[in-house]
């Protein structure tokens, strides 16, 4: 069995680790042009969500890709475990914050059923009586 070791005598770096680094870093950069270009006016709100949504998408595979890094540069004795922690690391928040949304919306009230008209207020229909 033929041994590849790199310069140095140093193991391979696996490709998926560096791979999965490389996504997470544009899926980050997806996330924060989202905002900005909402915040800066070049864009819609609704084209935010698309973005944020297809960055939730590049998320998922780049945390794919980086456990699978993990195992790999562990299996195979390759360098990547660090790269493909760190990728996991840096998605990290492009994930959980959407879950987060999603929970949220699930037990708080929806914050659109508001009013201002004293005369005909809302009826709080999911309140309780006493």
């Amino acid at each position: 069995m033929t041994d590849h070791r790199g310069p140095g005598g140093q193991a391979p770096r696996s490709r998926i680790a560096v791979a999965a680094l490389l996504l997470s870093l544009l899926v980050m950069a997806a996330v924060v042009a989202a905002a900005i270009g909402f915040r800066l006016e070049l864009w819609g709100y609704g084209t935010s969500l698309k973005i944020l949504r297809y960055a939730v998408y590049g998320g998922l595979l780049a945390a794919l890709a980086a456990v699978a890094g993990m195992f790999l540069s562990r299996r195979r004795r390759r360098r990547g475990f660090l790269l493909s922690l760190l990728a996991l690391l840096i998605v990290s928040p492009a994930l959980i914050t959407p879950l987060y949304w999603n929970y949220s919306k699930s037990v708080l009230p929806p914050i659109q059923d508001i009013a201002t008209d004293p005369d005909n207020p809302l009826e709080f229909w999911d309140a309780p009586t006493t």
